[in-house]
């Protein structure tokens, strides 16, 4: 969390000063560590007071949660829980001249901010944590060195790329990318972390198409029983407490 970072309390009393036209909320999360930090603040009030006006656009089914227990409203929500969606969604509406409010989700997102400012708009980033490489990479070395693992889960895009780097620093990720393009399944959480699989050259991940956990496990179970003829011939046995691995960050 960065909570305790000055850029997130300017960026709050900004939104509070100037009310917003549209918010995007990314994740859950984020909305409710934002409005928790807000409180101590003694800012909650205000801050929900300006964002009332706001057309609220939802990346995600626990984002628009989050929104909605937040007491605001949520007015369109991606059906892809991509980003690019609400971009879209923002060109069709028209945005010039007006202030869009962008949650982030734990990294930067010059691409979309870029992308808001091009159609006219002003943008204003509320950063409410960060995703980090893990001061600790025994237990990742560990995943990568794994012989009978035969899935591992990813329940966020950065989760993915730092499961790459951390092999990458160690001269393990060519390694790790056959492992997942031969015979382990790389199950994601929703098509924005399967696109960021692909880009990291995971070729084939599995991924309901919203982001949902139960979702997830449903396409997992079902590409595993797809394999368990293969996976029994060679020699491993799909037992999920022992061979499924949760990559969360």
């Amino acid at each position: 969390m960065v909570t305790d970072d000055p850029t997130l309390r300017a960026a709050t009393e900004r939104l509070i000063a100037h009310p917003p036209q549209w918010l995007l909320a990314t994740t859950g999360i984020g909305m409710r560590t934002w409005f928790e930090t807000a409180r101590a603040w003694g800012l909650d009030a205000r801050l929900r007071g300006s964002l009332a006006g706001a057309k609220v656009l939802a990346r995600g089914p626990k984002s628009a949660a989050a929104v909605e227990s937040l007491g605001l409203a949520v007015w369109r929500r991606a059906a892809s829980d991509r980003l690019s969606e609400l971009v879209d969604i923002l060109s069709h509406a028209g945005v010039t001249g007006d202030n869009v409010a962008v949650q982030l989700y734990g990294e930067p997102t010059s691409e979309v901010s870029g992308a808001i400012v091009a159609l006219g708009a002003e943008v204003t980033e509320v950063a409410t944590y960060l995703w980090k490489d893990p001061v600790e990479e025994g237990p990742a070395l560990r995943l990568v060195g794994a012989g009978r693992v035969d899935a591992v889960t990813f329940t966020s895009a950065p989760a993915v790329r730092n499961l790459v780097a951390i092999a990458g620093r160690h001269g393990l990720d060519e390694c790790l990318r056959s492992a997942f393009n031969e015979r382990v399944v790389a199950a994601c959480v929703g098509p924005a972390c399967a696109e960021a699989a692909r880009a990291v050259g995971i070729e084939a991940p599995v991924a309901p198409a919203v982001g949902r956990l139960g979702l997830l496990i449903r396409e997992l179970t079902d590409e595993l029983a797809r394999r368990r003829p293969l996976l029994m011939m060679a020699g491993h046995h799909v037992i999920l407490q022992g061979s499924l691995a949760i990559v969360e960050g």
